[in-house]
Formats: structure tokens, sequence, C-alpha cells
């Protein structure tokens, strides 16, 4: 439902646009039919009467090319509201037309009020596509220009009114149709937009769900290897070292024992959260490698740098004393380390970095446990 609101404002924002993104096309051929309108009219009728009409028109073409210009440059009232105004412009524009009909038409002969009726159908044809996207300025438009022909043909023939009728009859039926096609078109441009935008987003969702670990949120092991290939590539075109980080709880098998594996996994949940706190580079990564195992990428870090890493994690834990009764390296929750620093050439496989620090987290839990090892 949410979807649909937005697709319908989007396409009465565009609506309104094409309003006032046509609106100078639209006075050019107005100010264009009131001139050769006003040369066919000279020494027909008052001259003070014409000179009038045309003033008026003039001031009512310019004041809405104020407008649009204005418009273009503030459009912050509601879509409404700027249709209000269009209505109020076009609908002032028609009515000075209109009146210049009643004014002139009946003082001058048939082949100048021939031409007039054809000046007026060509307004009213402008009007209906210019104004297609809104039915209220189209009425606005039409209805003063509609009715003064009828006064005017009022004493004319039955032909005269029955031609009038048919070719407004028509206009009004050819707008309602190309109203429909536009709206219809925009309804489904916009809402095809919209579901892509929904599409491409769940996507996105879905991708890096793939790629986290349901318990912990950290990335997961297939998101690791990936990461770990393209950091190793980067490393070896630049020659920079990198670095890799194992961690391994402690006795994690008496800790699910003892306390249950609810509360097993609310510890691995801590200990994920110190891993995604250490402050660390955008391009380095902390994933949960499996089991009670994780990992840090240190993509263009030294030694020095992987072991400083290392060294906060183990005080951040000893800080949070997360009790493990069934530990025989401390009382409360530790961790071993096995931290490898490599500069990686063309050829050597990425996986000799996992090897060396697997080897240091082996070598850290057979000194004892709860300490860091250095490949």
């Amino acid at each position: 439902m949410q979807v649909n609101e937005q697709v319908i404002t989007k396409v009465k924002q565009e609506l309104i646009s094409y309003l006032y993104d046509n609106g100078f096309y639209s006075l050019i051929l107005m100010l264009v039919l009131t001139v050769i309108a006003g040369c066919l009219l000279v020494g027909q009728v008052d001259a003070n009467g014409l000179l009038g009409w045309l003033t008026a028109m003039l001031v009512a073409l310019v004041l809405r090319g104020w407008h649009l210009i204005w418009r273009h440059k503030t459009r912050h009232p509601s879509l409404n509201w700027l249709e209000y105004e269009y209505f109020v412009g076009v609908t002032s524009t028609s009515i000075l037309w209109g009146m210049g009909l009643l004014m002139h038409m009946s003082q001058t002969g048939d082949t100048q009020r021939g031409i007039l009726i054809l000046l007026s159908c060509l307004v009213m044809a402008e009007s209906c596509v210019s104004l297609l996207s809104s039915r209220r300025c189209v009425y606005g438009a039409l209805m003063p220009i509609v009715l003064s022909l009828l006064l005017e043909l009022a004493s004319e023939p039955l032909w005269g009114l029955i031609s009038v009728a048919v070719f407004v009859l028509t206009l009004m039926l050819a707008m309602r149709r190309l109203s429909h096609w536009q709206l219809e078109s925009l309804y489904h441009r916009f809402n095809n937009a919209k579901l892509a935008q929904v599409l491409r987003q769940q996507s996105d969702e879905l991708r890096l769900a793939s790629q986290r670990d349901g318990l912990t949120g950290l990335a997961n092991r297939s998101c690791f290897d990936l990461s770990l290939t393209a950091a190793w590539r980067r490393c070896c075109r630049t020659q920079a070292p990198i670095s890799l980080i194992l961690v391994d709880v402690d006795f994690f098998k008496q800790y699910n024992d003892y306390y249950g594996h609810l509360a097993g996994d609310d510890c691995l949940r801590k200990l994920a959260h110190g891993l995604a706190r250490i402050p660390r580079r955008d391009d380095d990564l902390a994933a949960r490698y499996g089991g009670e195992e994780f990992v840090l990428l240190l993509p263009f870090t030294a030694e020095a740098g992987a072991l400083a890493l290392a060294n906060q994690l183990r005080e951040w834990l000893a800080h949070q004393a997360i009790p493990h009764a069934g530990s025989a390296a401390a009382e409360v929750v530790t961790v071993s380390l096995g931290v490898a620093t490599l500069y990686p050439h063309p050829g050597d496989p990425a996986s000799s970095l996992i090897a060396r620090a697997d080897g240091a987290l082996y070598r850290a839990k057979s000194a004892g446990r709860n300490r860091i090892s250095v490949a």
C-alpha cells in the first residue's frame, strides 16, 4: 500500500512538472496567435478596444511567463497548490481571449470571423495538448472560449454550431483518451522503477545475509575466504605485508557443558562484539572462522600492528571477566591467539598465511592457552 502511494505521488509530481516544463511553449504559441488575431482585426474593429484587448493579453502572458520562471526556481508548495496556480493563469488567459471574440467578431466580415474561429480552435487544441496532465486546467482553458464561440454563433446557421460542437466533443474525447494513456504509462513506469528498487534492496539484503554469520553477526567463513583472496592479491601487487590473527576460546566445550549451549552462544556473541569494536581500518575484516574460532584479517598491517590488536582483544576480554568455572587456564573466559604476517609474492598461495597462523595458535594452546603466539 505504501509503495502504491509513493508511486501515485511520483505520478502527480511528473504531471505537474510536465505542466510547468512545457508552459513556455504554450505561451509562445498563444503570443503568436494573439499577434495574428491583432493584425487580422486592425482596421476592422474599434482601435481603442483592440488596443486594450491586445494590451490585456500581453500583460497576462507576461505575468504567466514570470510565474513560470519563478516557480522553476522555487517549487515548494503542495502539488495541488501548484496546479491551482497554473489553472488560474490559463483560465485568465482564456477568459481574455473569449472577451476578445465577444467584442470583435460581430464587427468583422465573414472571412475574418472564419479565421478567428480557426485561431480559437487552434488555441483549444494547443491547450488540450499542453495541459494534458491536468484536467482542471484543460476545462479552465476551454470553457471560456467554447462559451464565447457558442454565444457568437447563436445567430448563425445550424451547421456552424454543429461544427463547433463536434470539434469540441472530438477534442475532449481525444484529450481524455490521451490523458488515460499518459497516466497509465507514468504509473507503470514509476511502479516498475519502485519494484525494481525494492528487488535490488532485497537482493542486497540477501547478499549481505549470505556473507554474515547468523549467531554473531560477523562475516562468515565464505566471506572471509573471498576477502582473503582479494587482500592477498592487493598486497602481492604492492609488496605490502598482510597479517592474520586466529582466535580460539579456551576450553569452550567445558563452558558449554557447565553453563549450557545458550550461555555458550551468548559468550560467542560477546567475543564477536569485542572483535568488532577493536579499532581497525575499513579494509580489515573480523569473521567467525568456525565453531569457537574467530579470525582477524589485516591487509597492509605489519607484525607489530597485528600483535598490538591481539593484545587489545585479550585486555578487553579480561576486563569483561566472563566467569568460566570449567577452564583450566583461568577463572574467566580467555582466548588463545595465533598471529602470522607475510609479504606475499606472485605464485604464493593465500592458504600459507592461514597455515602459519594456525601453527602459531597450536603453539599457544600447547603452551597452556590464554596467550599470544607469533609465527
